[in-house]
């Protein structure tokens, strides 16, 4: 059995995400046409977010209300990528992960809310 600790400050971690916060998540980040491991291209949710927004918010309070990540949110490709030097020295490589999309606009909210 596994015991969290439990968090004695007044964060609302799981108080309903709007529209507002997933706004300002759209606004800050980087990219267009790189796609995550679901394939979906960010473009694609930055072109449509007025129309996808309503949809948006409600999977991700799902999410938070039930407690339970999706099981699709939860798989990543991870790349290594070359940085430079001698190609067949592991140093020389930095990892990034290819994430779901929404899983991650989903752990930047969540992440904001923590920090402040």
């Amino acid at each position: 059995m596994v015991i969290y600790p439990t968090i004695e400050h007044d964060y609302d971690l799981v108080g309903d995400v709007n529209g507002q916060e997933i706004k300002s998540i759209f606004k800050n980040l980087k990219g267009g046409t790189a796609t995550g491991v679901d394939g979906i291209p960010i473009l694609l949710f930055k072109n449509f977010l007025c129309i996808l927004m309503p949809i948006i918010v409600l999977l991700c309070n799902k999410v938070l209300t039930s407690g339970q990540w999706p099981s699709a949110w939860k798989t990543s490709l991870f790349i290594p990528l070359f940085k430079r030097g001698n190609p067949k020295a592991h140093e020389n490589y930095r990892l990034i992960a290819l994430a779901p999309f929404l899983s991650k606009v989903l752990e930047k909210i969540l992440d904001t809310r923590l920090s402040n």
